[in-house]
């Protein structure tokens, strides 16, 4: 992982903005990367050491370096997260006071002035890249199964980005592909089962869904997709109650999330609650006009004389 962390320090060119089970591969002990990762620290900690009195500041640049680089490295206490860029900008702090140190050594001022403007000139470019490919959710993802392909998570993320783009044959593709890495994926079976589902019919989802809620019964995305499926079948009681027990497991429910769990309140006959998921839409969307009306005209229902 040590080797990683050096491609991204210096060679910035391929990042993924998430790096989780399985983007990096396990070492063994016959791959050559893993010792030179270690021969690259026992490297650092013998230059700090032989530097202390020929030159402090890149002494204390390699050891702040390293020691900041500990705490989220997992060598000794193995944290959430295996990998992430941002666990570089503390120690980037250390490597930057080295670079800077070897450029004042440089005796000529041109020189100098070249390596900076052109070391400046390439993270500006670098910097500018990288912003254009997570302008979004569909570069962001597509670029991330591109730089690891065996990342369950890019998989998951580029499938739901295609399956929003109607490309749902490309997106079951990718879907599958990320089961392959982790077959008991709650999020994967769902998103799947979503790409799966037609305008009239759940019949390839309902498998995929039924094996989600197995794994995970309190799954609210399986749950949402479940409460999707029973309202397509007509099925409006368990549609309501799948939609209420996703709107509560969800730390932050979306618009569509509420309106159709209005629908389904609605064509139950619960007017009133009806009414209230359709507000709570409209106060997270108040520029959507149609959840306006939907509660205009359903107030004006209620309030008809023979409404009963």
């Amino acid at each position: 992982m040590f080797i990683q962390y050096l491609i991204l320090t210096f060679y910035p060119l391929h990042l993924a903005g998430d790096y989780d089970y399985n983007a990096i591969p396990i070492a063994n002990f016959v791959d050559w990367d893993a010792w030179l990762g270690l021969l690259l620290i026992a490297a650092t900690v013998v230059t700090a050491y032989f530097y202390r009195h020929r030159n402090w500041a890149v002494s204390l640049g390699l050891s702040f370096a390293l020691i900041a680089f500990i705490p989220a490295s997992n060598w000794i206490m193995p944290i959430s997260i295996l990998m992430a860029e941002r666990f570089l900008y503390l120690p980037m702090i250390g490597l930057a006071l080295v670079g800077a140190t070897a450029l004042s050594q440089l005796e000529d001022r041109r020189l100098r002035r070249l390596v900076g403007i052109g070391a400046l000139s390439t993270a500006i470019v670098l910097c500018n890249s990288h912003d254009y490919i997570r302008r979004d959710d569909f570069t962001f993802f597509k670029n991330m199964v591109r730089v690891v392909p065996n990342s369950a998570k890019a998989r998951l993320g580029w499938g739901f980005a295609l399956t929003k783009a109607g490309r749902n044959d490309e997106a079951e593709h990718e879907l599958e592909a990320g089961l392959r890495i982790i077959p008991d994926y709650p999020e994967l079976l769902a998103v799947l089962a979503l790409a799966r589902t037609t305008s009239t019919s759940c019949a390839r989802a309902w498998p995929l869904l039924n094996r989600a809620i197995q794994i995970d019964p309190k799954h609210a995305d399986t749950q949402r997709r479940m409460a999707d499926c029973y309202l397509k079948e007509g099925r409006v009681s368990e549609a309501e109650s799948m939609y209420r027990q996703a709107a509560q497991s969800i730390p932050n429910p979306d618009a569509m999330l509420y309106f159709m769990w209005g629908v389904s309140l609605e064509n139950s006959g619960q007017s009133t609650d009806a009414i209230a998921a359709y507000e709570r839409a409209a106060l997270i969307e108040p520029e959507n006009r149609f959840f306006q009306q939907k509660i205009e005209a359903l107030r004006k229902t209620i309030s008809r004389p023979d409404y009963r």
